[in-house]
C-alpha cells in the first residue's frame, strides 16, 4: 500500500509540474522574444517570433496582447506604420488586458515621427519623482534613478510603470544616492553615495532580487569629495568613474567591481565630462571635456581602455557633449549646437580612427541628457520642462496691490531667467540668464532697458553667478560666482564689456548707497557673520555674527534684516549695536526664504517671500513695516514668487516666478535608419 500510495503521489506531483510548465511556457517564450528585440538587437528574428506566440496560444490573453505590444514596438523602432495599427488592434481587441492596452494607448499618444527620417521619440516617464542620472538595463526594461523624495536608490520598471527600491534610508537621513549605472546582466547597480561623513563613495547592490539586499562599498578615499559612475564596462570587468579630489583636481578612472581597485586613466580639467559611455566592445571610452578655461563649450575624445592612446574625436567651434555609440560600435554619437540648433549627429568610428565627415540624424532635440543606448538601437535620454521667468509689476505700497496687469519683462528664453536687480537710476533691468546648449550650461547677464525694450548681452567669464547688486554709478556690478577653475567668491562685474575681477570670499554682495562700501556675508562653521569692504583699501570690518542669518543692508546702512536659524522669525538689528527685533513671526510649517529678501527705497519696510507648507510649491511676498506695524500681503496673482527688486522710485518690483519644474525620460528609436541611408 505504501508503495501504490506513493507511485499515486509521483504521479501526481509530475502532473503538477507539467501542467506549471505549461502554464509558464508562454512566459518564457515571450522573455526569449523580448530578449531576441532588446539583447540582440534582431528586430525581425523578434517580430516573426512574437507572431509565433500569438498564433500559438491564443487563448492566454494576457501574453499574446504583451507579444502584439513589443511586435508593435519592433515594427515602430523601424519606422515602419504597421507598428500603429497593432497598437490600436490591441486597444480594441485586449482592453480587458489593462497592462498592455495601457502601454498601447500610450505608444499611440506619444509618437512623434520625425519628418521623412523616420525617426520616432517617445515619452517614458514623467512626474515629479523622475531622475535622469541613471542608466537603463540593456533590455530596456529598467531604469535605475534615485528617489528625490527618500533620497534612496530605485529601479523603474518602464513597462510596468512600478518602482522598488534597491536602499533603504533611515527617515531624515542626511545621506543619499546619487549617479547610478547596471551591470550588464541588470543584476547589479554600481551608485554614488554621499555617506553620513559628508563626502561621496561608490557602492554595489543587487538589483535582480524581490528582497532588500545590503550594499557593498566598492571606494571610499578621504581625498575624494565627489566619485560618479557613469557606465559598465560590456564585459562587467570595469566601472567608468568620474572624481573630483580635495584639491579640485578631477580623474576620469575605472574602479573593479570585483577588487575595488581604482584605476586612474586621465586627470582632466576640474569641471569634468558630462557623460561617459563604453564602446560595444569594451575597448575605448568615450566622454567630453570643456575645450577652455574661458567658457563651457565642449569637445568630444576617445580613450582606449588600456591607457594607449586618445583620439579626439570632435573638435569644432560649438557646444558638443557626448550621447553614446551605435550597438555595432561603428558609430560615435553626440549632440552639438554647430547647426543653430541642438541635434543629434554621428561620427564615423573604424578601427580605432575617426573618420572625417559627421552625419546629421536628426534635428531639434532639445536639451538632452544623455542615458544610453540599448543593443537594439534605443537612444535614452532625460528632458527638463519649467524654470524661472521675472514679472515687472506696478506697485502700490500703501495698498500692497498691483496697480495694473503684471506684464512678463523677459519674452526671450522663457523658463531659464533670474536675480533681476533694478539699476540705480531706474533705467534698466539686469538679470541672469540661464542658457543651455548641447555641450552644457553657461551664464549670461542681460541688460534690458525698462524704457525701450531693448537687451544687450554679456557673458562673463564666470561658469555661473547669482545675486546681482548694482553699484551706484550703473557702472558695474557686484555678484557671487564661480570662475572656471572653480573658485568660488564675490566677483566686480564690469556692466560695458563683462570683465570680470575677483574681490574677497563670501556670497550675497550688495553695494552701499554712497558706492564706497561693499555689504557682504561670510560662514564660519555655525555663524553667520556679516562684513563691510571698503573699495578703495580693501580692508574689511565685521559688523555683525551669530547663528541668526543676516541678509539684506537698509539703504541708509544703519540697519540689516534677517531671519531665525529656522526661518520661522523676520528680525531686524541696527549695525551699530543692539538688541535683534522681531519684526514678524510665521506659522511653525511656513518659513521665511533665506535668499528673496529686498527693503523698500525708503527704507522704512522689508519685502519678503514666505513659503507656503506645500513642498515649497508655492510662496507669497509679503511687506513686514520697520516701525512694527502690521506685515500685509502683496498681492501678485502668482502661486510662486521670489527675488523681489524693487524700482527706486517705489513704483514697480521685478520678481522672478517659480514655475514647476520636472525632469521627463524619453527615448528616441530608428535613428539607425538614418546612417544606414547616408551610407
Amino acid at each position: 500500500m505504501r508503495r501504490v500510495g506513493s507511485g499515486i503521489v509521483l504521479a501526481g506531483m509530475l502532473l503538477a509540474g507539467a501542467m506549471a510548465q505549461q502554464r509558464q511556457q508562454p512566459e518564457i517564450d515571450l522573455q526569449a522574444a523580448i530578449r531576441k528585440e532588446n539583447v540582440d538587437g534582431d528586430l525581425n528574428g523578434a517580430i516573426k517570433q512574437y507572431a509565433a506566440i500569438v498564433a500559438k496560444y491564443k487563448s492566454d490573453r494576457a501574453v499574446s496582447a504583451m507579444a502584439l505590444v513589443h511586435m508593435a514596438d519592433c515594427y515602430q523602432k523601424m519606422g515602419d506604420a504597421e507598428s500603429r495599427k497593432i497598437y490600436e488592434q490591441v486597444v480594441k481587441e485586449y482592453a480587458d488586458q489593462n497592462e498592455a492596452a495601457t502601454l498601447a494607448r500610450a505608444r499611440l499618444g506619444s509618437e512623434r515621427p520625425a519628418r521623412a527620417s523616420g525617426v520616432i521619440t517617445r515619452q517614458i516617464w514623467t512626474g515629479p519623482l523622475v531622475d535622469t542620472q541613471g542608466s537603463v538595463s540593456r533590455d530596456g526594461r529598467y531604469l535605475s534613478f534615485a528617489n528625490h523624495q527618500t533620497c534612496d536608490l530605485a529601479v523603474r520598471d518602464l513597462v510596468s510603470g512600478t518602482d522598488r527600491r534597491l536602499t533603504s534610508n533611515p527617515p531624515r537621513s542626511l545621506e543619499y544616492a546619487q549617479e547610478s549605472v547596471f551591470s550588464p546582466d541588470a543584476r547589479q547597480v554600481a551608485y554614488s553615495w554621499f555617506n553620513k561623513d559628508f563626502r561621496y563613495e561608490l557602492r554595489v547592490v543587487e538589483a535582480s532580487g524581490n528582497t532588500l539586499a545590503s550594499p557593498h562599498t566598492l571606494y571610499s578615499n578621504e581625498d575624494i569629495n565627489w566619485i560618479g559612475a557613469y557606465d559598465w564596462s560590456p564585459d562587467g570587468k570595469w566601472i567608468a568613474v568620474q572624481i573630483q579630489r580635495k584639491d579640485r583636481t578631477a580623474q576620469i578612472g575605472l574602479v573593479s567591481p570585483t577588487s575595488g581597485s581604482l584605476r586612474v586613466l586621465k586627470s582632466v580639467e576640474w569641471r569634468g565630462s558630462t557623460k561617459m559611455f563604453f564602446s560595444p566592445d569594451g575597448r575605448y571610452l568615450a566622454f567630453d571635456l570643456p575645450s577652455s578655461e574661458a567658457f563651457d563649450q565642449r569637445d568630444v575624445f576617445v580613450l582606449a581602455v588600456d591607457g594607449s592612446r586618445e583620439i579626439p574625436a570632435v573638435l569644432e567651434p560649438a557646444n558638443d557633449t557626448v550621447m553614446g555609440w551605435t550597438p555595432d560600435g561603428k558609430h560615435l554619437l553626440f549632440g552639438s549646437d554647430r547647426a543653430g540648433s541642438n541635434s543629434l549627429w554621428a561620427v564615423s568610428f573604424r578601427d580605432g580612427n575617426i573618420q572625417p565627415g559627421p552625419r546629421l540624424i536628426k534635428t531639434e532635440i532639445g536639451n538632452p541628457a544623455a542615458i544610453g543606448v540599448t543593443p537594439s538601437g534605443s537612444l535614452y535620454f532625460g528632458m527638463r520642462t519649467g524654470g524661472n521667468d521675472i514679472l515687472v509689476a506696478p506697485i502700490d505700497f500703501s495698498s500692497d496691490k498691483t496697480t495694473a496687469p503684471q506684464t512678463p519683462a523677459v519674452p526671450q528664453f522663457v523658463g531659464d531667467n533670474r536675480n533681476p536687480d533694478c539699476s540705480p537710476d531706474g533705467r534698466f533691468l539686469a538679470y541672469n540668464s540661464f542658457r543651455r546648449g548641447a555641450g552644457g550650461h553657461f551664464n549670461v547677464l542681460v541688460i534690458r532697458s525698462l524704457e525701450t525694450g531693448q537687451s544687450r548681452e554679456l557673458r562673463p567669464k564666470l561658469l555661473r553667478f547669482s545675486f546681482l547688486s548694482w553699484a551706484p554709478d550703473a557702472r558695474s556690478f557686484v555678484v557671487q560666482g564661480t570662475d572656471f577653475k572653480g573658485r568660488q567668491g564675490i566677483y566686480g562685474l564690469d556692466a560695458q564689456n563683462g570683465n570680470v575681477e575677483y574681490v574677497t570670499e563670501g556670497g550675497f554682495p550688495q553695494w552701499s548707497a554712497d558706492g564706497k562700501k561693499i555689504y557682504f556675508l561670510r560662514n564660519v562653521q555655525r555663524e553667520q557673520i556679516i562684513l563691510e569692504r571698503d573699495v578703495t583699501s580693501g580692508e574689511e570690518r565685521e559688523l555683525l555674527r551669530g547663528e541668526e542669518r543676516w541678509l539684506r543692508v537698509s539703504p541708509d546702512g544703519r540697519n540689516v534684516v534677517g531671519h531665525s536659524l529656522n526661518q520661522t522669525v523676520l528680525l531686524t538689528v541696527p549695525l551699530a549695536g543692539g538688541t535683534p527685533r522681531e519684526l514678524l513671526r510665521v506659522k511653525e510649517s511656513e518659513r521665511i526664504s533665506n535668499l528673496d529678501v529686498a527693503w523698500t527705497p525708503d527704507g522704512r519696510s522689508d519685502v519678503f517671500r514666505k513659503i507656503l507648507p506645500n513642498n515649497s510649491r508655492e510662496s507669497e511676498l509679503w511687506l513686514a513695516p520697520l516701525s512694527g506695524g502690521q506685515p500685509r500681503r502683496i498681492e501678485l496673482g502668482v502661486a510662486d514668487v521670489g527675488m523681489p527688486a524693487i524700482h527706486p522710485n517705489g513704483k514697480q518690483i521685478a520678481v522672478m516666478i517659480h514655475n514647476p519644474s520636472h525632469e521627463e525620460l524619453w527615448v528616441m528609436e530608428n535613428f539607425l535608419t538614418t546612417l544606414t541611408a547616408s551610407q
